[in-house]
């Protein structure tokens, strides 16, 4: 038997073939990518901080600290920006600007440090950090800025303080940033918007609003009002009990003021054909509003009204989730969507069927005459050249593997009707190109190959009996790794197409195949028996595929992953009979399975996510998609969630469902808004009926019920209802 051949060919060809199945290229990558993405930049600036490192995260936590939320690093350039272009959208988020030994900070006022002057850099303590938070950028805003100042830093701290250690809420953010706005008198504008301006750059100065201008002078005037006094508390500057009425300590707000008179005056030195005259009254005009700061400062009864009432932000949530199930029952437009999709995918599945089919077979060949030619040195199809193979003269076949590591051996031993025989293999290859195209459909790949420790050992043997036969078969293959990943991997025929990866990585993998049967015809004695067993045992399984499926100029982003861990090492044996007839041979057979228990279970997961635009009222293109992961952590227990992103709305529905001894078993589902602020707990009573509750950040606000004919009414503390769908 000839397994150094087939060892190295099977490896190519199901490397290869495999883009018609599939997996991620990384094992430890589930698919899990966000499916609305928004983009915005900013500028820190305290003065301006130069070379920082930015992390911006969601707000889950109060530092980022997190590991499971979105987390993003990246720097600011020489002029203090940065950019994100791909944070998850409509999720309040905290930026952090800290300090390394590569970065370097603009005094802007008279005196940072002893030797450091106005305009001067210098490299801050590394214990430096600035702060900013929003509560969302839409995945449809343009232009979308957050700067990180002096004042966004106050308004963080002040909502951080509001949040303790349960992440920082949307309405939170709105508040505290509002809350400061008015605090330093700064009109209409958003704190997170301005003070962008280097006070030391005439240039910058000369092109600046005068809100910029103010916010930047405000922001180093925070600074220089602790330099002045060391003792000063910022920490302290404002304070509330309800979130609804904020006191401020006028006697530090007036130090800050007093120091912004002196940056402004500092800037006139250094600028003199800049006319800061009107920051000078922007300043006064603060000052006079001191007094009535003293009452306490409300929030702006223009920010949204649901942020403000759990009422009205339950009946927003229902809302949400009413136009979620609409857009993903029949006729709905996520629905319509994805099976315009699903159509593209199978017409791209029913054009290639028969291209594929030659296709494949030419993939064989080039396999199989790189092997022989790996083998034999030389091979009219391939072209070697160090420890790489081209395949030529193949019909449309582009080909080239390297061989980067091998390791192949194989014995057999026959005696009378019995065959015995073992082979190893350790083998490294990457695909480096694969092109093919047959009438209209075109395959292109590149990818890699692994091959770690593999045996494989079988027996084949027979004996003849009067009148009769007896024969047995078996293979029992072992690795520590099997590893086939393609990348970059593009299907396409005519203007419809497959993009993206797809693999397949398997450890401590062992599968073992036994075959017994016989035949007897002697005399009235005809019958037979196949008895078949089958055992399969591994360590861990990853698998999938994700890319972009498109047709024309419309796209879907579409994903699968399979994650299978086994660490209790759960062997499957499954043992097949058939018995017909009769035998002249004494033989028995019990079909049996073995069962998962408590002790010993494989634990799953699989993700799968589509991402399309979806065709609006107005006929404008939005992005929707939905994620869906079902878990197995637990013996007897699944675990599901959902995630819905729909006309910028993002809902996470969560249950689970009991198995083995819990089967039927239903855990309370629950749906929930981005951040989490709103919650619809629901389950069933023990008359069967849904029932269940709605809060707003904690607040109870709603009650969910189903009457005896199936209608689910929600009914509000308020005393008004509606029905949920």
């Amino acid at each position: 038997m000839t397994y150094k051949h087939s060892l190295i060919a099977t490896s190519i060809a199901s490397a290869l073939l495999l883009s018609g199945c599939g997996s991620s290229d990384n094992k430890d990558d589930n698919p899990d990518v966000p499916p609305a993405t928004s983009a915005f930049s900013g500028v820190v600036n305290k003065g301006i901080l130069a070379n920082a490192p930015i992390t911006i995260c969601a707000a889950t936590s109060t530092d980022c600290s997190d590991d499971d939320a979105f987390r993003i690093e990246t720097r600011t350039d020489e002029q203090g920006r940065y950019e994100l272009k791909e944070a998850i959208a409509g999720t309040p988020l905290l930026v952090i600007a800290r300090a390394d030994a590569h970065t370097l900070m603009t005094c802007d006022i008279a005196q940072c440090a002893e030797g450091i002057n106005f305009g001067d850099q210098f490299n801050p303590d590394a214990g430096f950090e600035l702060k900013a938070v929003t509560p969302g950028i839409s995945a449809h805003a343009e232009g979308a800025v957050v700067n990180v100042t002096s004042l966004t830093e106050l308004a963080a701290n002040q909502a951080i303080s509001e949040s303790g250690n349960s992440g920082i809420f949307a309405n939170t953010i709105r508040r505290s940033n509002d809350i400061i706005r008015q605090t330093f008198n700064l009109g209409d504008n958003h704190i997170n918007e301005i003070g962008a301006v280097d006070l030391t750059d005439p240039e910058q100065m000369a092109g600046a609003s005068s809100e910029d201008q103010l916010a930047a002078v405000y922001s180093a005037s925070v600074m220089q009002a602790q330099q002045d006094n060391p003792e000063l508390e910022l920490d302290e500057l404002l304070s509330t009990t309800d979130g609804q009425t904020y006191t401020v300590d006028t006697d530090a707000l007036e130090e800050i003021f007093n120091s912004a008179r002196d940056v402004v005056e500092e800037v006139d030195e250094h600028h003199d054909d800049i006319e800061m005259g009107d920051i000078v009254d922007e300043i006064e005009d603060a000052e006079d509003n001191l007094g009535d700061l003293e009452d306490g400062i409300a929030p702006d009864p223009d920010l949204p009204e649901e942020d403000l009432d759990e009422v009205k932000a339950a009946r927003a949530f229902v809302s949400d989730v009413r136009g979620v199930v609409k857009s993903v029952a029949d006729g709905g437009d996520l629905n319509n969507a994805l099976r315009y999709f699903a159509e593209q995918f199978e017409e791209l599945g029913e054009f290639v069927g028969d291209d594929m089919g030659e296709i494949i077979y030419k993939v064989e060949l080039g396999a199989m005459a790189i092997a022989d030619a790996y083998l034999d040195g030389s091979h009219n199809n391939v072209e070697i050249s160090g420890n790489t193979y081209t395949v030529v003269g193949i019909d449309s076949l582009e080909m080239v593997v390297a061989i980067d590591k091998d390791d192949i051996d194989e014995s057999e031993a026959c005696d009378d009707n019995v065959c015995t025989g073992e082979a190893s293999a350790d083998i490294d290859m990457s695909i480096q190109a694969l092109n093919i195209t047959e009438n209209k459909t075109a395959l292109s790949a590149q990818g890699r190959v692994l091959l770690d420790n593999v045996q494989i050992e079988y027996v084949d043997g027979y004996e003849d009996l009067d009148g009769g036969y007896i024969a047995i078969s078996s293979e029992v293959l072992t690795a520590d790794q099997l590893s086939f990943q393609l990348a970059e991997v593009e299907l396409t025929h005519t203007d419809v197409s497959f993009t993206g990866n797809i693999g397949i990585d398997g450890s401590g993998v062992i599968v073992a195949f036994e075959d017994d049967y016989g035949y007897n015809w002697s005399g009235d004695n005809q019958g037979g028996y196949d008895f078949y067993n089958t055992e399969i045992s591994l360590r861990g399984l990853s698998l999938g595929f994700d890319g972009e499926l498109a047709k024309g100029n419309e796209f879907a982003n579409i994903g699968l992953g399979i994650d299978i861990d086994n660490p209790d090492g759960f062997v499957y044996f499954e043992q097949v009979c058939h018995i017909w007839g009769d035998l002249i041979v004494d033989t028995d057979c019990e079909p049996s399975r073995t069962e998962e228990s408590e002790e010993k279970y494989v634990r799953a997961g699989i993700n799968a996510f589509t991402a399309v635009d979806v065709a609006h009222a107005n006929n404008d293109n939005i992005p929707a998609s939905i994620d869906l992961t079902v878990k197995r952590d637990a013996f007897s227990q699944i675990d599901g969630h959902v995630k819905v992103v729909h006309q910028d709305t993002t809902t996470n529905i969560r249950g689970a469902a009991g198995i083995y001894d819990r089967d039927g078993e239903i855990e309370p589902i629950t749906a929930t808004n981005v951040d989490g602020t709103v919650v619809m707990a629901l389950e069933e009573n023990d008359e069967g009926r849904i029932t269940g509750t709605i809060t707003v950040e904690g607040v109870h606000a709603a009650d969910v019920d189903e009457d005896p004919s199936g209608l689910i009414t929600i009914r509000y503390t308020d005393g008004s209802f509606e029905s949920i769908l």
